[in-house]
């Protein structure tokens, strides 16, 4: 990581977050842990203590000090190995930056899939220009926000998405991207090369040709995708492989596991349809709770015969913990992360970039949108409902997906609507 810190840290209202270059990741820390990492600047360790000994046991100060170190944030005489993006405590109750901007590049698309979220297929006239985007770019490392997600319509159609990414590698921001890779040819594919790319999610709706090609719109669309991600393979990045759940291809996950062993892919993201978009057009896809829960069972069952790993992100009440750095109701969105649209318009979502417009990007920064927007707040500080809060896994859920909570239910605050428990307590 040739002229990047590995380790930069940023001030919060409960103490601090170190991100971590190396392992893309995010650490969050308390303010006795903040104050430790500055004092390491003009203190040894034993005058640290001695600063800090009403309010850590020795024991418990010296086990963070070889964990710090175990993991480099500290050096092996007690100094911190990175730097700190301003030094002024945050004031406010939310973060001071998203963790996370998830970019969509392009309005336009090569494909018109019937479920789209964004009815990508032609560009926006008025779409960020080159410049643009590398200022967002430059103030995301400035504000200590390390993680940019790169997606459409279909990123790999913009012409300068190597320079965006470039930038972004010149800046130390991780860069993922999602693609329906059937624009991979190999000209694409040589511009990518030697670019620090984190990981690609390549969309693919169906495991047979003739499941796929319905989904995507156009015939020849399945042929096209395969040597698409052929071509993106010669990256030697991590793959993954998204299947959106919908009605048209309940019964595709087996055909689509033998794909990615063939292609020698990391693992199989399950993810079920949204009733926005395009698929307002198309209802006969959308699918019941039931069904996307014995979707989701089945799909664990099958895990037990592959090597393929298969993850389903939001199946709910969400089993994985959030994230330490928001303890309120609902999930990521507007809280830890962030959407922006082709033409610079940020939004808690990108599911809801329509109905929580917080502002664009070419009137005000983005810290400033992030800071007072009324839109994002609302995402910040909702009320939740008895059913969420009197739940055993609420720790963990705090109510699931907003959006779908919103589509479902007409209202932020109830529950996910793929949540069984919530419907069983609705009859009972």
């Amino acid at each position: 990581m040739t002229g990047l810190t590995r380790f930069i840290g940023r001030k919060e209202h409960f103490g601090s977050i170190i991100y971590d270059r190396e392992r893309a990741d995010y650490i969050p820390f308390d303010h006795d842990a903040a104050e430790i990492f500055e004092l390491t600047e003009t203190k040894t360790l034993s005058q640290i203590y001695k600063i800090m000994e009403g309010r850590i046991q020795q024991r418990n100060f010296e086990t963070f000090v070889q964990l710090c170190q175990s993991i480099e944030i500290l050096d092996s005489k007690g100094k911190f190995t990175g730097t700190f993006i301003g030094r002024d405590l945050s004031k406010e109750e939310h973060l001071s930056a998203p963790l996370k901007v998830y970019f969509s590049t392009t309005k336009s698309c090569n494909f018109s899939c019937r479920h789209c979220f964004s009815s990508s297929g032609n560009s926006y006239p008025d779409e960020l220009k080159t410049s643009e985007v590398k200022k967002l770019i430059d103030e995301m490392a400035t504000i200590g926000c390390f993680e940019l997600s790169l997606g459409g319509g279909e990123p790999l159609l913009r012409d300068d998405l190597h320079e965006i990414i470039a930038h972004a590698n010149l800046r130390g921001i991780s860069v993922r991207i999602s693609t329906n890779a059937a624009a991979a040819t190999k000209e694409i594919v040589k511009k990518l090369k030697g670019l620090k790319i984190r990981a690609l999610k390549i969309s693919m709706e169906g495991g047979s040709e003739k499941i796929y090609d319905y989904i995507r719109g156009k015939s020849g669309s399945f042929r096209k995708t395969l040597r698409g991600i052929k071509n993106l393979k010669e990256l030697s990045i991590p793959i993954s492989l998204q299947m959106v759940f919908m009605k048209p291809n309940i019964s595709e996950l087996p055909s689509l596991i033998r794909i990615a062993e063939k292609l020698k892919v990391e693992k199989i993201l399950l993810e079920t349809i949204m009733p926005v978009g395009r698929a307002t057009q198309n209802p006969q896809m959308l699918l019941t709770f039931e069904e996307a829960n014995r979707l989701w069972e089945a799909a664990l069952k099958i895990q037990k015969n592959t090597h393929i790993k298969i993850e389903i992100p939001h199946y709910v009440p969400f089993r994985a913990g959030q994230n330490l750095m928001f303890e309120g109701f609902g999930c990521k969105c507007g809280t830890l992360i962030c959407h922006i649209d082709p033409r610079g318009t940020v939004s808690p979502t990108g599911f809801l970039k329509d109905l929580f417009p917080a502002g664009t990007i070419r009137e005000k920064s983005l810290k400033q949108i992030w800071d007072q927007s009324q839109e994002l707040d609302k995402f910040r500080m909702l009320e939740g409902n008895q059913t969420c809060s009197a739940c055993n896994y609420f720790s963990s859920c705090r109510g699931g997906c907003r959006a779908r909570a919103l589509f479902t239910e007409k209202n932020l605050n109830q529950p996910d609507g793929n949540c069984a428990i919530a419907h069983q307590a609705k009859v009972s």
